[in-house]
């Protein structure tokens, strides 16, 4: 038996198949990945496995510290082993003048390979993220987009705005608050399991009227300060936008308003 674990054929010398292997590696006819392919795969799949993690805690307790672990380290990993826009409903501003990328929201639907759990406080640190290569650019959260006509974008805003609050209120521990400033009027909403948020859903109707008796109007642009995620502060401001995009679909134009949230305008 060779030292290298395979029986040797008759007439060849222990070992000699792995030499030949090196051999032809050395040529380069045998790919081989690199040190730095291999740290790349190892990154990923150790945010593959926190993500996997999370997706199986259910204590809300036990689910932050990996929820930070998470977003710290996807924030510092470079653009080859992870960029925010992977996660659903994340996207580069200027992906917003993309024909496919528009074309998807007529359903909809918002791309990405992973998917879009992160509470907002940390969330927030991959929003913050510089985009790669583009200083000009950044990352948003979609909040959601429709075809109408355009003077119904602060409408579709103020729709923007409350999937906004009832998101990130969703995904609060029971009993705790977001609480933010929206155009310097204060807005506390509670904690909640709803989702899908239908215009005639309780949670939307109920988010509605306390939006109104705070004086918060539909408009195309709100700011929002002092966030109180929970128990976490949000010390960046945010900026709830809709924009106008126009497109061609099937040789037509066609147009759609986006809301999103952002860290700058």
């Amino acid at each position: 038996m060779g030292h290298f674990g395979g029986k040797p054929r008759e007439g060849q010398r222990p070992g000699a198949d792995v030499a030949k292997r090196d051999k032809e590696r050395m040529r380069g006819r045998i790919k081989v990945k690199s040190p730095q392919q291999l740290s790349i795969l190892e990154r990923k799949r150790r945010l593959n496995d926190l993500q996997e993690r999370i997706r199986m805690e259910y204590d809300p307790q036990k689910r932050e510290p990996l929820y930070k672990k998470y977003a710290n380290s996807a924030a510092s990993c470079p653009p080859e082993v992870f960029t925010p826009d992977e996660i659903t409903g994340v996207e580069r501003h200027s992906s917003l003048s993309d024909t496919d990328v528009l074309r998807s929201f007529e359903k909809n639907y918002f791309q990405g390979s992973r998917p879009d759990f992160l509470p907002l406080h940390h969330l927030v640190k991959l929003l913050i993220k510089p985009v790669a290569g583009q200083p000009a650019d950044r990352y948003v959260y979609l909040l959601g987009s429709t075809s109408a006509t355009p003077d119904e974008t602060s409408l579709r805003n103020m729709k923007g705005l409350e999937y906004f609050l009832l998101t990130f209120a969703q995904r609060m521990p029971r009993s705790h608050y977001l609480d933010l400033e929206v155009d310097k009027r204060r807005v506390q909403v509670q904690s909640h399991n709803e989702s899908g948020f239908r215009d005639s859903d309780p949670v939307v109707v109920g988010l509605r009227s306390q939006l109104r008796n705070a004086g918060i109007s539909p408009n195309d642009h709100y700011v929002l300060r002092g966030i109180q995620d929970g128990n976490h502060g949000v010390s960046t401001p945010l900026h709830v936008i809709t924009e106008q995009r126009a497109y061609m679909a099937d040789g037509r134009p066609e147009s759609v308003m986006v809301s999103y949230a952002t860290v700058k305008v």
